[in-house]
């Protein structure tokens, strides 16, 4: 067996092990999402972005408020990610002609005896059942997770061992397959080179390219 891991995913491990706060999935995506990242979350105060094709970033620029001009930033690099150190209001991604703009969904601010009440409300809205998480020692038994979730059938895993450290969402649009492709092209972009085949039987594959 091989030890892999996705170098821009795992990199968020350390920051996670010293801030014990859960990455929060707290924006919305509009526009052309062929520019904008396919993994975006915001950290301790920062907001990391995945995109597929790393080497290829789009322009960015942010908004402190959405009436306020833009401001041009360039992210900070760390393996396949793409960091920004404070969390703005929106982001916005320009490349080739394409845009995309990303808005920070913002919880209204409640009672405490309301927030309380609304709690399990709100988890069960914002739970994903495509999560990387260290408690599956690998993506073979969180790809196994998340079949048994999504009602398919145990996958196939031809390929080597990838064992993960770090905590990563791949949830959006597409069910099980959307997820396991933006999981593919995160490994590509890390030169982890694999492909997913999907059979009418609810079954998966994972082969390398």
């Amino acid at each position: 067996m091989v030890l892999l891991t996705l170098l821009g995913l795992s990199s968020v491990a350390g920051a996670a092990a010293q801030n014990q706060d859960k990455p929060q999935f707290n924006y919305e995506i509009e526009g052309d999402t062929s520019v904008a990242p396919i993994n975006l979350y915001t950290q301790s105060g920062q907001v990391y972005m995945l995109f597929a094709d790393p080497a290829a970033l789009p322009a960015l620029s942010i908004s402190t408020d959405r009436v306020a001009e833009r401001e041009r930033v360039k992210p900070a690099l760390q393996g396949a990610l793409a960091i920004l150190r404070k969390v703005p209001k929106q982001i916005f991604f320009e490349l080739e002609g394409k845009t995309a703009v990303a808005t920070q969904i913002i919880r209204p601010q409640l009672s405490a005896q309301t927030e309380a009440a609304t709690d399990v409300v709100a988890d069960a809205q914002t739970t994903c059942d495509f999560e990387v998480m260290p408690s599956d020692e690998t993506l073979q038994k969180s790809l196994e997770r998340w079949s048994k979730k999504a009602g398919w059938q145990s996958p196939k895993w031809q390929f080597r061992t990838v064992y993960v450290d770090y905590y990563a969402n791949f949830c959006g649009p597409g069910g099980i397959e959307g997820a396991v492709d933006r999981l593919m092209a995160a490994m590509n972009a890390s030169a982890i080179n694999t492909f997913a085949n999907y059979y009418d039987n609810n079954v998966i594959e994972i082969i390398e390219r």
